[in-house]
């Protein structure tokens, strides 16, 4: 037998493992059914970041005249 520490550190580890492996189910279902092998969160993410880099590429320009 497992003392109750033991079992309970089993049994957290057990629920991690199927919470991981769901999270990964999950979204290659979302990869397969969109229309271009995206993820939409990766797609605004995608957008954010470029956004990002359009306001910031102004301010690196004047700091490197100066």
């Amino acid at each position: 037998m497992l003392d109750p520490v033991s079992a309970l550190g089993v049994a957290a580890a057990v629920v991690q493992f199927v919470d991981y492996g769901t999270q990964i189910v999950s979204k290659g279902r979302k990869i397969y059914r969109s229309g271009d092998g995206t993820l939409a969160e990766n797609v605004e993410l995608e957008a954010t970041s470029s956004r990002l880099r359009d306001l910031a590429a102004p301010i690196q320009k004047s700091l490197t005249d100066t």
